[in-house]
């Protein structure tokens, strides 16, 4: 996973397929790349990513739910859009693409900008899914605080500033605890 993310072939095909060379791997131990396992009845709430892009590659498919739902673009950098986003919450369906993923699709999509989620996972065959994250300036990493509140977690490093501030690019909202939070995350990442 680790060779995977820290390919430059990967970064300049991810660059191409976002239309940008303004894009970096993100360098958070934790949000830059990990593996997700859901578990029966594990859900990842409605949320945006603190990346610019975010890829997810579905390594293992439940049999029933865990479904990967987003709304692209429902936000920009100047328009939260924050009546759409509680339309949503709501259950608003009519802009929630619904993907059928595949083990070894690969989607890519603009995180921080894009409302997304994975379904319950309905029976006891796990979800796996590979997550990488690219930001949209070099060195980026998350604050400490906000790492913990995701991930319940943080990495020896978050307590290390070599030469560059750590800063949080949204503020992290907790909406609903989970039934399994050590192994779930259930955010909304608003921008103030």
């Amino acid at each position: 996973m680790v060779r995977l993310f820290e390919s430059d072939a990967l970064l300049e095909f991810i660059r191409a397929i976002a239309g940008t060379r303004a894009l970096y791997r993100h360098n958070d131990p934790i949000v830059s790349h990990s593996v997700n396992v859901q578990a029966r009845d594990d859900v990842f709430a409605w949320h945006f990513d603190s990346t610019e892009v975010s890829i997810s590659l579905l390594l293992q498919r439940s049999v029933q739910g865990g479904r990967f739902e987003f709304v692209p673009g429902l936000r920009s950098e100047d328009d939260p859009n924050y009546e759409m986003v509680s339309a949503v919450l709501r259950e608003r369906r009519d802009e929630v693409v619904v993907l059928d993923a595949q083990p070894g699709d690969l989607v890519v999509f603009p995180g921080r900008y894009s409302l997304h989620r994975v379904t319950s996972v309905d029976r006891d065959e796990e979800r796996m899914s590979l997550i990488l994250g690219y930001a949209g300036r070099p060195n980026q990493t998350l604050a400490k605080k906000d790492v913990l509140r995701a991930f319940g977690r943080v990495h020896p490093l978050h307590d290390v500033v070599a030469g560059r501030q750590l800063s949080s690019s949204c503020e992290t909202v907790m909406l609903r605890l989970v039934r399994r939070p050590t192994r779930t995350h259930d955010i909304l990442c608003i921008e103030r």
